[in-house]
């Protein structure tokens, strides 16, 4: 048995780059819903580092009396700007994340109880049990 010749180039996938850099970016979206703390937090690091060892760099010549070095300080302070505001971003969408679980759940929990079979009107209007 033979296989069919192709009749048009496929519209999925045009070449592997583009495959590579779709499935990248899937695999980012998905990693900033469910682990968002991870992906800012690494982000903040990654901008943190270079930015506090360019502004060591700059304190250390400031201390010998170098003039100079202008530009590396205020690279080391967009730097760490940057640093601050992927570290809080982080925070916020760890808390967003968190209120999706309880929003899941609750969502979950209310479609349970209405489709539970023969549930009076109090049973179906108490509220949710914890536990």
């Amino acid at each position: 048995m033979t296989a069919r010749p192709p009749t048009r180039p496929s519209r999925l996938i045009r070449s592997v780059p583009e495959y590579v850099v779709r499935a990248g970016l899937t695999a980012l979206r998905a990693t900033a819903m469910h682990r968002p703390l991870t992906l800012f937090g690494a982000l903040s690091a990654a901008a943190f580092v270079p930015g506090l060892l360019l502004g060591l760099r700059g304190s250390v010549y400031h201390l010998q009396g170098v003039n100079g070095h202008v530009q590396s300080l205020v690279l080391a302070a967009c730097l760490l700007t940057v640093a601050a505001v992927l570290g809080v971003t982080g925070v916020i969408a760890e808390l967003l994340r968190a209120q999706r679980r309880v929003t899941e759940d609750l969502r979950a929990e209310l479609r349970r109880r209405s489709f539970a079979p023969s549930t009076t009107a109090q049973e179906r209007d108490a509220p949710p049990r914890r536990g």
